[in-house]
């Protein structure tokens, strides 16, 4: 799990068994919405954002994933 830079979006990333990245910004009366989803096959070890960019590293990988809100990566 890990803030953005400007402390407004939320990503969340579940275990193998579930394999979801999920998105999530703060709204008006503070609570997370999910905005954008996606599917992963790898272990994610670590994710961390750059701008608009979130990283994941995993054993096998290293993934950039772009995204817009309300879409899926």
């Amino acid at each position: 799990m890990a803030f953005s830079p400007c402390n407004n979006y939320l990503v969340s990333v579940g275990t193998v068994h579930d394999q979801c990245i999920i998105v999530y910004k703060l709204n008006s009366k503070n609570t997370w919405v999910k905005i954008a989803a996606a599917k992963f096959k790898d272990i994610i070890d670590a994710v961390v954002w750059s701008k608009r960019r979130i990283i994941t590293v995993g054993r096998r990988h290293l993934r950039v994933w772009e995204w817009h809100e309300n879409s899926v990566f």
